[in-house]
């Protein structure tokens, strides 16, 4: 690759990393072993594995840092099974270049996640904090047990102090002098049997909170369902039930993303044939069994509100990336239409980014176009359940200005609406942009920069959204839209088109 770097292009990486796996391990499990390096890789540039914190990922808000530790989870049980496999002769280089990393990244991220629980769940007064607090530690100790695995045992100590930098609590890219772990809390907890309520999308506990509790609104286009936990805030155990007001609403029992024991979620789905459409509201009632022995009755209510699309925007939404309330995103890669202009067109890049396939302009040293209307352009539909102002915010690639013959615009529209143009590095915001600036530090952070444009829909229903080149060397991950503030989060909404 060093002698002939056009010989690897961008559709040929995948290809080199199983060159390489079948040239070091040998041919049978070479495929997964490069779909297991290019992932590691792959996730912890989504973060740089030393910028990871306990609050990166939302707890909240899309199950992200459920979603995230499930991912390392997965990628850690396919490369623990490979080395099962493999001979004893090849199994020191694995670990080095595959099972270490990834060992090392999962439990960093299982740590961080949990860390972020410990300091939720006693914001909520739950039981389980303190095993939430354990469990910070059990895996604090497993991150040292990993590194000394790598030193004392790999080939009987041979590459002994090789992994003995600090990586666990970074201040900003400075590495401390000893790994840190994250604080924890611990709870006092009293000798009663009263249990807590949870909702999908606040940080808050109930009772004691002073606004009910309810759930984001549940859509048949595109948020199925979401959840409510219960669990004990004292020694005692808790007996629950919950009772919904209405026949559409089902509850499920579900597994509570918590090492509490008696932590217990409880998934709300809509039976959306019971439902009318338009907006419908209902509550679950969550209240202590008169059988349980607590000292005193409780209950909260919780309010469900869900929007069933009626045959005609079901019709209108097929195929779409959209929603009838709430945000959504959409994969940059999954258009409807390419459209090339003077030799000149969007193209994916693989496996790049957040997504399965990022996309951005070739030839890349592309003159840039004045005229958006007539560049190459991506189009999306979309199908949005309310008009007004729209916020799309473009997931891009940190990208620096490495030509300064051009700036790095690109523009947007909706169906037959004006183009917007944003640009980067911008006279307003340079400084801020450049190497080593604010927003610069928080992009190389991120591994990402977002591109924010605003566009008016005039009424709900399909639309097509276009994004155009104006400048090359953009290289465009995602589109995330949304009319209300987004809910915090680290990566938006998942995508998801409407079938």
């Amino acid at each position: 690759m060093a002698w002939d770097p056009k010989a690897v292009s961008k559709d040929r990486i995948a290809e080199w990393t199983h060159i390489w796996a079948a040239r070091e391990f040998g041919p049978a499990h070479a495929q997964e072993i490069a779909t297991l390096v290019s992932r590691y890789a792959k996730y912890n540039a989504w973060r740089k594995p030393e910028q990871l914190r306990p609050d990166t990922y939302s707890l909240e808000n899309f199950d992200e840092a459920e979603r995230m530790v499930a991912l390392w989870l997965d990628l850690r049980s396919r490369a623990e099974a490979i080395n099962d496999k493999l001979p004893e002769t090849h199994k020191a280089a694995y670990y080095q270049l595959v099972l270490h990393p990834i060992r090392g990244c999962c439990n960093l991220t299982q740590m961080q996640v949990a860390a972020a629980r410990n300091k939720r769940f006693a914001e909520q007064a739950r039981a389980s904090t303190n095993e939430e607090a354990e469990e910070v530690k059990r895996l604090f100790s497993e991150a040292h047990a990993i590194r000394d695995t790598y030193n004392h045992d790999l080939s009987n100590g041979k590459w002994n102090h090789l992994m003995d930098q600090t990586y666990i609590g970074y201040f900003d890219w400075y590495q401390p002098v000893q790994d840190i772990r994250p604080p924890v809390s611990e709870l006092d907890l009293p000798d009663t049997s009263q249990f807590g309520v949870a909702v999908q999308g606040a940080r808050q506990g109930w009772p004691g909170y002073y606004l009910a509790p309810n759930l984001p609104v549940l859509d048949s286009l595109y948020r199925p369902s979401s959840w409510i936990e219960t669990f004990p805030r004292g020694k005692r155990p808790v007996d629950v039930q919950l009772v919904a007001s209405e026949p559409w609403i089902i509850l499920k029992q579900d597994t509570a993303f918590s090492v509490g024991k008696a932590d217990r979620r409880h998934r709300v789905e809509i039976d959306w044939r019971k439902l009318p459409p338009g907006r419908s509201t209902g509550t679950v009632k969550i209240s202590n069994r008169q059988d349980s022995g607590s000292a005193g009755a409780q209950s909260v209510t919780v309010t469900v509100t869900a929007i069933r699309a009626s045959a005609q925007e079901e019709r209108a939404a097929k195929g779409c990336w959209g929603s009838l309330a709430g945000a959504f995103s959409i994969p940059a890669s999954d258009y409807a239409r390419n459209v090339p202009a003077d030799g000149v067109q969007w193209g994916p890049i693989p496996d790049y980014g957040r997504v399965d396939a990022a996309m951005s302009i070739f030839p890349v040293n592309a003159a840039s176009m004045a005229d958006p209307k007539r560049a190459p352009r991506l189009e999306y539909p979309i199908f949005v359940g309310e008009a007004g102002e729209w916020t799309f915010d473009l997931v891009t690639a940190p990208t620096l200005k490495v030509d300064p013959n051009h700036a790095l615009s690109l523009a947007l529209w909706v169906d037959d609406g004006p183009p917007q143009i944003v640009t980067v590095f911008s006279p307003e915001n340079r400084e801020s942009e450049e190497f080593l600036g604010k927003a610069s530090e928080i992009n190389a952070r991120n591994d990402m920069r977002i591109m924010r444009f605003k566009a008016m829909i005039a009424k709900p229903g399909r639309h097509v959204l276009t994004v155009a080149m104006v400048d090359p060397t953009i290289v465009l991950q995602t589109i995330i839209a949304h009319r209300d503030t987004l809910p915090t989060s680290y990566f938006g909404p998942p995508a998801k088109k409407i079938a």
